[in-house]
């Protein structure tokens, strides 16, 4: 009989060893899914303000890193090419010829 208890102590240990196991590989995988989300989401906003910039200098070579679209008159609709999408608008004041961002948005498929 003390056999079977002492057998049934090393057997509940053994799972709750086995479950904070689990419990700690599960964690590890998901601070490297968030890091590595939230690496590609700073790189996706750095590539806006990268046409953002080139905007507001005229210069028209960021084609490779984000899409541009006329919205109407004085307002544009900027969207990087990288995963995750950030789309912003921007608004071209008359008087200045000054970019100013009005909003922006993760972009989802």
């Amino acid at each position: 009989m003390i056999f079977i208890w002492v057998l049934s102590f090393i057997m509940l240990g053994s799972s709750i060893i086995q479950h904070f196991t689990g419990m700690t590989s599960q964690s590890i995988k998901e601070l490297n899914g968030m890091s590595t989300s939230q690496k590609r989401f700073i790189a996706a906003e750095k590539a806006i303000v990268e046409c953002e910039k080139s905007l507001a200098l005229n210069i028209s070579d960021n084609d490779d890193v984000c899409d541009i679209q006329l919205m109407s008159h004085r307002v544009l609709k900027i969207t990087s090419k990288q995963k995750p999408g950030i789309e912003i608008h921007v608004y071209r004041d008359p008087e200045s010829t000054v970019w100013q961002r009005l909003n922006w948005r993760q972009t989802f498929e």
